[in-house]
């Protein structure tokens, strides 16, 4: 009984999670608009501030010492974020028209590919964090670089009271935020106190999915409003977020990473899952309807093939 409300109590506080983190983006774009920032750059940075909840995770990881929780949320993610998240973009929008040169694509790509290569020695240290941070400003100067000719995302105007409405909400958000990713991650340890499952998995499971709302909101919001590049590049700039609060973990505190046959699973998905979207890519620089279904069956396959393992590692406890 006790089990089952902490999961719906989690389930709820996930949704109120990405509320707080959708208000807190709504407005720091408000913000950022008035600025003139371009369109695509604006959605990689809003990558990064739908990232929120993991990061308030992560650090709340950190505090309570339940590292594995904060690694498999933020490398599930990837999977979450480049099958089931830009999969339903595609389906939704029937088709995704990429501006991205390829050879740009294929950095980003290989700069996340980075903290699962790294894990390889079973551990990510001062070093390997050290370099996942200096790599993301490099990259976010070059996609800048890129896109400097880009016309801007069109200016708002917004009065002085508007303004500071705005930076309040955004405080307010972010407190909110950190606030309940405490909340989840406490009920989350008397759940693992209960239950014998690795915390890796239940990041790489549930969190990955549930921290992902903000992305995934955003996602449903660009469809209506028909900003289809806004999209795409939130979904790029969630996707480089992730190794960069990876390596800010790694460079404050090693972290020690089971590669298990869960790890190695998870890591096969994520190179087909990008090798995928580059083959799409090179077939007009586009995402059609149904290679988005193809992506959301890989996710549906991902999710089967660890529930599998999972279900199978309990049995033989």
């Amino acid at each position: 009984m006790i089990t089952a409300s902490i999961i719906i109590a989690l389930i709820l506080l996930f949704y109120l999670l990405g509320r707080a983190a959708d208000l807190t983006i709504h407005h720091i774009r408000l913000v950022a608009e008035r600025l003139g920032i371009k369109i695509f750059f604006l959605g990689v940075l809003l990558g990064l501030f739908t990232s929120l909840p993991e990061i308030a995770i992560s650090i709340n990881s950190a505090i309570d010492d339940v590292m594995p929780i904060a690694v498999g949320n933020l490398l599930g993610g990837i999977v979450v974020l480049f099958s089931l998240i830009l999969g339903l973009s595609a389906i939704l929008n029937r088709k995704i028209v990429a501006t991205e040169k390829i050879f740009s694509l294929f950095l980003i790509f290989l700069y996340i590919l980075l903290p699962l290569f790294f894990s390889l020695d079973h551990s990510l240290g001062f070093l390997e964090g050290l370099v996942l941070v200096l790599l993301y400003f490099c990259l976010l100067f070059y996609l800048y670089w890129q896109h400097r000719s880009q016309a801007t995302s069109g200016g708002i105007v917004i009065r002085q009271r508007q303004v500071l409405l705005d930076v309040f909400l955004v405080i307010f958000g972010l407190t909110l935020i950190l606030l309940l990713s405490n909340i989840i991650i406490r009920l989350t340890q008397v759940l693992l106190s209960q239950w014998t499952i690795s915390p890796f998995i239940v990041g790489l499971l549930l969190f990955s999915l549930g921290t992902n709302l903000p992305e995934i909101i955003v996602t449903f919001r660009s469809w209506r409003q028909q900003i289809k590049d806004l999209s795409l590049s939130n979904l790029l700039g969630s996707g480089m977020a992730n190794p960069l609060i990876l390596g800010i973990l790694a460079f404050s505190r090693p972290l020690t990473i089971t590669a298990d046959f869960s790890f190695y699973l998870l890591l096969f998905f994520v190179l087909a899952i990008f090798a995928l979207i580059l083959v799409f890519y090179r077939t007009g620089r586009r995402l059609t309807q149904n290679e988005g279904v193809v992506l959301v069956v890989a996710y549906i396959l991902f999710i089967t093939s660890q529930a599998i393992l999972l279900i199978l590692s309990v049995i033989n406890l």
